[in-house]
């Protein structure tokens, strides 16, 4: 389904529903959701199969870390380099 909607939304790389799945325990987690009730909304059977999502960085470290990337791709040809401290600053706010 999300393979589908993607795709007719343009979105590269496609999403999957599995990718919806891990980003939804992802975000649930961050926000200190109890292992139950995501297992609730996302269907997983096992507190195992929602904890091995939670090896995963959290949306704000991931935001963090495609900052980095992004001013570091955008500064790479000019040489200079600039503090993306102030934009995490704004993603904790």
């Amino acid at each position: 389904m999300m393979k589908e909607m993607s795709k007719r939304a343009g979105i590269e790389p496609r999403l999957t529903n599995p990718c919806l799945r891990a980003t939804s325990v992802t975000v649930l987690s961050d926000h200190n959701s109890e292992t139950r009730h995501i297992k609730s909304i996302t269907g997983h059977k096992s507190d195992q199969a929602v904890v091995s999502y939670n090896k995963r960085p959290s949306m704000e470290e991931q935001q963090k870390r495609s900052l980095a990337l992004t001013d570091f791709s955008g500064n790479a040809s000019s040489g200079s380099a600039t503090s993306v401290q102030g934009k995490e600053n704004e993603i904790q706010q």
